[in-house]
């Protein structure tokens, strides 16, 4: 069982941040239930005696597929279900919750919905849970490598009224560079007579990177050798020998965050 401690943020100051989640003695379970009643932090999400959302769709979806047919009642068996998941990870991962006031929150499961642009996470009683998009100011959670921790923040995406949760790959004097995670939900097509015959619902992943200058609107990035040099004009040149020596992959995080880095060095920024 994992609690939630509060304390004042330890110095979070880059992306690259290793964090160890140290279990706390079930006795702060008190202070957790007053800190929920006082912030109005979290809402419950799904109902402890409700069905999981994935049941209930596929309720209905089982109930649109029942057939009429010369007063006998059959099933359309094509239907195969639902492929993916709202979530940019299929599980729960150990994650941190910054709030506005700077009070942390430790030891707890959370993951991203893509889909609704939701942070959830796992109550001590293991109910899925809602975070407050007015009361978080950033949150922490483990990445494709084990100790190895990403960090989320809002920024705009199709306009500055669009801010949404990103994952932050490089944050310099120039420039930042980050990803945004969405998914899509398509329907199952399968029963005209020139349908496709996709015979299930899927969460589709659209994740792509968006780079936005100092100063001005986000863009995304351009991941063409040619367009993407256009980024810096007062470096192209030699930002076009370091491309062309070390052959980075323009959409691994890893990589991009080294290249700009290296652009600010080139500028005097760093």
């Amino acid at each position: 069982m994992y609690t939630i401690d509060v304390k004042k943020p330890v110095n979070f100051d880059n992306t690259d941040l290793h964090v160890n989640i140290n279990t706390k003695n079930n006795t702060e379970m008190k202070k957790l239930l007053v800190l929920f009643q006082l912030f109005g932090l979290f809402v419950i999400a799904f109902a402890q005696d409700a069905p999981p959302t994935t049941q209930i769709q596929r309720s209905i979806k089982d109930l649109l597929n029942l057939r009429q047919i010369d007063n006998v009642l059959t099933f359309d068996t094509r239907y195969e279900g639902v492929k993916g998941t709202p979530t940019i990870f299929q599980d729960w991962k150990p994650g941190i919750i910054v709030l506005n006031d700077s009070s942390v929150f430790r030891n707890i499961q959370i993951n991203y919905d893509a889909y609704n642009e939701q942070l959830i996470f796992l109550s001590p009683s293991g109910e899925a849970m809602l975070a407050s998009d007015r009361m978080v100011s950033r949150f922490y959670i483990e990445g494709d490598r084990s100790g190895h921790f990403w960090v989320f923040k809002k920024k705009p995406v199709k306009g500055p009224d669009d801010r949404r949760y990103v994952r932050m790959i490089y944050e310099g004097t120039a420039f930042e560079v980050y990803q945004v995670f969405e998914k899509r939900f398509r329907e199952a097509d399968y029963e005209a007579a020139y349908s496709p015959d996709r015979r299930y619902d899927e969460f589709v992943d659209n994740t792509y990177i968006m780079v936005r200058p100092k100063g001005e609107e986000p863009e995304k990035l351009r991941t063409r050798t040619r367009s993407f040099l256009k980024l810096f004009p007062d470096h192209q040149k030699e930002m076009g020998e370091f491309l062309e020596k070390h052959s980075p992959d323009l959409e691994n995080p890893d990589d991009l965050t080294r290249i700009f880095r290296h652009y600010e060095s080139l500028a005097g920024m760093e």
